[in-house]
């Protein structure tokens, strides 16, 4: 995989307490460490709030996986759940097929539902 400067790109977090979650980011320098931006996630110092830039191995950047519309999803099916301002694996455990929600319990052990618009295969 070829990474450059300004590619979006997702980062797996596991240095703040939030196993498994890939959070979008932007590459900002590209070294032996890897610095990014996030879009979501934030610092805040005497000056105010800024997004969060930090320093991340190789192995923990992915491209943005393709997003894919109308994908049908079925109990017990391993998903990426965007919740928390990040994507989180689960599995379906419920479906309402009349309101197109999925209550999906994730790896923080949390029974949480969402739509389909919050979900993705996971790989």
């Amino acid at each position: 995989m070829e990474l450059k400067e300004g590619q979006e790109v997702e980062v797996l977090d596991e240095k703040n307490g939030f196993k498994d979650t890939w959070y979008h980011a932007k590459i900002i320098k590209l070294n032996r460490m890897i610095l990014v931006e996030y879009d979501n996630l934030w610092a805040t110092d005497q000056q105010g709030s800024q997004r969060l830039r930090d320093f991340v191995k190789k192995c923990s950047v992915r491209p943005l996986p393709p997003r894919e519309p109308n994908q049908i999803f079925e109990c017990y099916q391993e998903v990426d759940a965007y919740h928390n301002d990040g994507w989180k694996k689960g599995t379906i455990i419920e479906v309402d097929k009349k309101l197109l929600r999925f209550t999906v319990f994730t790896v923080l052990k949390e029974k949480v539902d969402f739509g389909a618009e919050n979900l993705e295969s996971s790989c």
